[in-house]
């Protein structure tokens, strides 16, 4: 949902964390229509910083040589991103760490949401604990 210069979007299903994000900016007045930004991370703001980090005219959040970090918001079911007005959101790539699945009374059955290939990495990781622990206790 777009209002002004704030954009916004609920939290995915299963959300627990998040682990990184990435926003697509379009600059409103750009002399080339094909230039989208591609910026890396946004501004971390909590309802107590965002005030301060809107009225700082050198905060990064500010369009200056076609580079914005929005300011990304967390609320209680939404993520809000706001900009300065001279460029939108064109795309937002949220990285999360979802809750577990919920294995009820089938805890005996095999666990197949890994795919096979990580199997080996775990067993591999496993290894190297128990080698690092074994070789502490000596």
């Amino acid at each position: 949902m777009v209002e002004d210069n704030r954009w916004s979007t609920s939290y995915p299903n299963n959300y627990l964390f998040a682990l990184g994000e990435e926003t697509f900016i379009d600059i409103y007045s750009n002399a080339c229509p094909l230039l989208v930004v591609r910026t890396r991370d946004v501004l971390e703001a909590t309802i107590e910083t965002v005030d301060r980090i809107l009225e700082n005219s050198l905060s990064e959040y500010h369009l200056h040589h076609n580079q914005a970090r929005p300011v990304r918001l967390y609320t209680e079911n939404k993520i809000v991103l706001i900009t300065d007005g001279n460029y939108g959101i064109t795309k937002y790539i949220l990285t999360y760490l979802r809750n577990a699945k919920d294995l009820g009374k089938n805890l005996v059955k095999e666990y197949t949401e890994l795919p096979e290939v990580t199997h080996q990495e775990i067993v591999d990781a496993a290894v190297r604990l128990y080698l690092s622990e074994a070789a502490s206790t000596k």
